[in-house]
Parts: C-alpha cells; structure tokens; sequence
C-alpha cells in the first residue's frame, strides 16, 4: 500500500473512530435522563469488557500484569468519564466535545511544564489561541455553567491522564491497559449502586448500553488500526471531525442549534489544535 492510500485508509478509520465515539455518547447522553451516571457505567463496562475479550486477540494486543502506573491510569481514565458523563447530561453534545477538545492544548502546556518537552514559540501562540477559544465558548464569567466547568475538568483530568501513560514501562501491553481500564470502569460504576438512586433498567435501556460499549470498541479498535496505518501526523488531524460530528447529532436528535459564539470558540480551538500536530515545534 502506498503512503497516499495508507494515509486515506487511516483518515478514514479516525473518522469512523470518531463517528462511533460519538454514537456512544449520544446513547449514553439519551439514557442519563433515565439512569444515573454510575450505573450506566457499570452495565455498559460489563458489555465493554465481554467486547474486549474479542478485540485484543484480533488486534494482537497481549494482555498481562498491570503495575502501579497502569492502575494510576485507569483511576484517571474513570475520573475523566465521570467527569464527562456528568457534563454530558447536562450539556448539549456538541458543547461537551469543543470543550474536552481543549485537552490536546492542555496536554502540550503539561508535556512541556511537567515532562521537559521542547514547545516552540508557535505552539505557544497555538495552545494560547486555543485558550482564547475555550473563554470564547465559556463567556463572561457570570454566564458560566457547572457543566461546562465539568466538562474543562475532563479535558484537564485526560491530561494527566496521557501523562501517566507515558510512565508506564513498555513492557506493559496496550491490551493490559485497555483491560485493566474497561474493568475499573464498570468496578467504579457497580460501586456507586451503594450510594442508592438507581433505577430498574428495561431491556431496551439494557440494549442501548451494549450499543453504547459496541460505540466504544469499535471507536477503540478503528482508532489504533488507523494509528498503525497511516502517518501520525496526517491521520491524528481527523480527531477533530469528532466536534463537527457531535454539533451535527445533536441538533439532528435534540435540536441543538450551536451558537456563533459556539461556533467561533470551537474553530479556535480546533485550528490551534490542527496547527500543533501540522508543526513539530
């Protein structure tokens, strides 16, 4: 395969990455009006990990031993979704994703304060225009939502995160960590049935959480096939057709009709994003 058709394959399955991240959330968003956040996690999670039992072997993703940096990793990976369910609920989709987007600007601020990086005086410029988008969508501060604070805090809570990822040793496999991570998740979730609230779920709510985890899986899997197929820097650029998608399904379902102010932070926020992974520096 040439590099031009290995590049259009890879953009294409970050799309599809994305497409099915998106499909996920929209389930998921559908059912927070029905159930509380934790339970959907845990029902989802068990469908997620029976997925993953599938998944790896097909991707050639060993499984193994976690070790300290790994189990840190999925309790942030938990506090990110917790995080993000809740703004979710709250906030139309649309306004979730341009917002926990601000995460890539984050983490190239983090790689250099707390990893020693080298970041250029243009990635600066970008990860400040970023910001300036982010305000943009948040405006005056006495307009400003919990929810959209939640969803700031995901996008932060992802960057320590991915830091954390790279403490891990190479010797710990993808597969450890996407199952480890998926098994913390629905723990996280059962464990919130002891703080009472939840609900008896029909069996159509069952149905839309194992779509919701099949959301997840096939979201995970396109995104690391595309990963391996095409150029990073090409293919990672398309991640960012989550947020067009995501203003797309909800005003499609809900009627969510972005705002100009909207619709100008989450350009901001998207060409700086864009700018950084076109500029090594």
């Amino acid at each position: 395969m040439t590099t031009a058709a290995a590049n259009l394959r890879g953009a294409l399955l970050v799309v599809v990455a994305m497409a099915a991240f998106c499909v996920n959330d929209a389930f998921i968003k559908d059912l927070s009006t029905r159930a509380p956040i934790g339970e959907l996690m845990a029902v989802r999670g068990v469908f997620a990990i029976l997925l993953l039992l599938v998944v790896l072997p097909w991707l050639g993703l060993r499984v193994g031993r976690p070790e300290r940096f790994t189990w840190l990793r999925a309790a942030g990976e938990v506090a990110v979704t917790f995080a993000f369910l809740a703004a979710l609920a709250r906030l139309p989709i649309g306004d979730t994703y341009t917002l926990y987007f601000a995460g890539p600007l984050l983490l190239t601020a983090g790689a250099a304060l707390f990893l020693g990086e080298r970041v250029g005086p243009r990635r600066w410029g970008a990860v400040i225009a970023g910001f300036a988008g982010v305000l943009v969508v948040l405006g005056l501060p006495s307009s400003w939502q919990a929810a959209s604070l939640l969803a700031l805090a995901a996008a932060l809570l992802s960057v320590g995160r991915d830091l954390t990822t790279r403490w891990i040793p190479p010797t710990v496999g993808s597969g450890t960590v996407a199952r480890l991570t998926r098994v913390c998740f629905a723990l996280s979730g059962w464990a919130t049935a002891a703080a009472g609230g939840w609900v008896a779920m029909g069996w159509r709510d069952v149905g839309l959480c194992a779509l919701a985890a099949f959301g997840v899986a096939a979201g995970y899997t396109s995104f690391v096939v595309a990963l391996r197929t095409g150029e990073l820097s090409f293919v990672a650029t398309f991640r960012y057709s989550g947020i067009t998608m995501a203003m797309l399904l909800g005003l499609a379902i809900w009627g969510d009709l972005p705002s100009a102010r909207m619709l100008a932070g989450a350009t901001l926020i998207m060409g700086s994003g864009l700018y950084m992974i076109s500029r090594p520096n």
